[in-house]
């Protein structure tokens, strides 16, 4: 006896198991309705409750799950296995051909640095301050043109209150 049933296992005898089952024909019903997505519980080799829920999932109105049924959902496995290996294998293309243009693009990279004189890289420090004298001159020279209107709308002002006083005058 191994602790999941005896050498009178209903997997060896081809006899219905149902609620309060132990043995190696519940853990194989428990792995093959994990399988199929429809039992989320341990694969124990006791027919409790839930693989009874997961049973009533794939077969409604069934007390007991027998050979013809349990040969069905090894069938529904086989097809779902299947199904889930060619998306892996789809996946693992489409993963490989991205990995190969990123590969494609890094050697293209590698030959232009070869073939050109790549001064040396800046650290991080270097472009922060580079980048904040830049911002600096370029709020400078935003105040410069802003006060540049300014004088020139002050100049055309004084201009015109020049005119106005010789007119007057």
């Amino acid at each position: 006896m191994d602790g999941l049933g005896s050498a009178a296992d209903p997997a060896d005898s081809g006899e219905p198991v149902g609620l309060g089952a132990v043995g190696r024909a519940v853990v194989e019903l428990q792995r093959l309705l994990a399988a199929l997505g429809v039992y989320d519980g341990p694969i124990d080799g006791e027919f409790s409750a839930a693989t009874a829920a997961a049973v009533q999932r794939v077969q409604p109105g069934a007390a007991a799950v027998g050979p013809a049924l349990v040969q069905q959902l090894r069938e529904r496995s086989a097809v779902v296995r299947a199904d889930a290996c060619a998306r892996a294998a789809e996946a693992a293309e489409r993963a490989a051909a991205s990995y190969e243009e990123i590969a494609a693009v890094r050697r293209g990279d590698v030959e232009a640095a070869r073939g050109h004189k790549i001064p040396r890289p800046t650290s991080l420090l270097e472009e922060e301050v580079a980048a904040s004298l830049l911002a600096a001159a370029r709020s400078r020279l935003d105040a410069a043109a802003h006060w540049a209107r300014a004088a020139a709308v002050d100049d055309d002002r004084a201009t015109r209150l020049a005119r106005a006083r010789e007119a007057e005058a």
